[in-house]
């Protein structure tokens, strides 16, 4: 196990990885970007809100900054999120400071569609690309919530959606031979919930080119 840390609501820290990242691990072939951040009230040095600035914007300069690097095939599975499917009909200022749950929503919704973008330009053929979504589960992205409504989100998850371990069965799926580029992997239970992995294509309505014209 080889650990390096950076900061991703930091383009320097990500730059710093990126760099020890593909000197030090050329035969790298799976990279999971897996950052959730929820109700992070702060504003960024880069000027956007800490949630839209880390779990998409982050993510998306992670993966530009590294791609020309990666010369052999490597495959990179993407964590997004049920509220992906959000009502987002045209592109949004991502330097507004909007209200903690639509910060998210908007996120992982740009997040998703810039995947399928990814994988639509085909830029780099030696790389892959593929979407997960764990569905609901009890997690400690609840954790800058309101100190009463993290107690009592934290047990009600815990009883009526599926475990985390069973949530991260989709990402573990991504990263098998079972997935291609491209695909959508999500819980196959009602409304995606909850459930076992189901591997799909990015549904039509949230791919969104019109958020990258």
């Amino acid at each position: 196990v080889d650990v390096i840390k950076y900061d991703q609501s930091s383009f320097e820290s990500i730059d710093h990885a990126i760099e020890e990242l593909v000197n030090k691990h050329k035969d790298i072939d799976t990279i999971v970007l897996n950052a959730g951040n929820l109700a992070d009230k702060s504003m960024l040095e880069s000027g956007y809100p800490g949630t839209i600035g880390v779990n998409y914007i982050g993510t998306r300069y992670f993966i530009d900054n590294i791609s020309p690097k990666l010369k052999k095939k490597v495959r990179f599975v993407v964590q997004g999120s049920i509220v992906a499917g959000c009502h987002l009909t045209k592109p949004v200022e991502l330097k507004k400071k909007y209200g903690t749950f639509k910060q998210y929503n908007i996120s992982k919704a740009y997040l998703e569609a810039y995947i399928y973008k990814l994988v639509s330009e085909n830029k780099y053929p030696n790389l892959e690309y593929i979407t997960t979504e764990p569905g609901v589960t009890s997690t400690k992205i609840i954790r800058n919530l309101n100190p009463v409504v993290r107690f009592l989100g934290k047990y009600f998850l815990k009883i009526f959606f599926h475990s985390p371990k069973k949530a991260s069965l989709t990402l573990l799926t991504g990263i098998s031979s079972k997935a291609k580029n491209g695909d959508f992997i999500t819980p196959r239970g009602l409304l995606t919930l909850s459930g076992y992995p189901k591997i799909k294509g990015l549904p039509q309505k949230r791919r969104r080119p019109f958020l990258f014209d």
